[in-house]
């Protein structure tokens, strides 16, 4: 079941219903597997991070389907496509693939409409670990805002603190909010 929450009020705290929905009790007569809740805070994220990428990486993208105990492995299941799967659609992180065959490189990318924080970049990269499973070294991670003057520190931290060999993992962030790249 889907929900949309759209509205035109430009009061930035008028663009996000989650947090006052989420203790909502639902009659229980109505069935339904999985409620997707999609405002405009959801949906302008998904706007602009997808936008971003069509943008920068014309042609070369599609979504990353990660092996999970709820997708068993078969000698014939594609792990990427252009097709989004629903369930990215509210997703907290977004996989992309982004394949450059001119030059030669895959890349995992990995989306979030998260705050880049200490937490948040440590989080990603021990996700994009467990998910690329040898896919490459090469890790994209893209924030709403991210200023390399910032958060470069920051990213030198998480990179110590998981103690990242620059040989093994290759990491790149970037902001898909054109007024915060890096």
């Amino acid at each position: 079941m889907f929900f949309f929450y759209f509205n035109n009020d430009d009061d930035s705290g008028n663009q996000e219903i989650i947090s006052q929905i989420s203790n909502s009790r639902i009659d229980k007569e109505i069935k339904f597997k999985i409620i997707h809740v999609i405002d405009n805070k959801r949906a302008s994220f998904l706007f602009d991070a997808l936008g971003y990428m069509q943008m920068n990486y014309p042609g070369v993208v599609e979504f990353y389907y990660p092996s999970t105990s709820l997708n068993i492995s078969s000698s014939d299941k594609k792990y990427r496509s252009s097709i989004m799967p629903v369930e990215f659609i509210t997703a907290p992180i977004i996989p992309i693939v982004i394949d450059e065959k001119s030059k030669g490189q895959l890349s995992l990318c990995l989306l979030t409409n998260d705050v880049i924080s200490d937490e948040s970049l440590k989080l990603l990269i021990d996700c994009a670990r467990e998910i690329s499973q040898d896919l490459t070294r090469n890790i994209i991670l893209i924030f709403p805002r991210y200023n390399i003057l910032n958060h470069k520190e920051m990213i030198e931290r998480a990179k110590l603190s998981l103690l990242i060999d620059e040989n093994q993992l290759n990491i790149e962030v970037k902001s898909f909010n054109a007024s915060y790249s890096g």
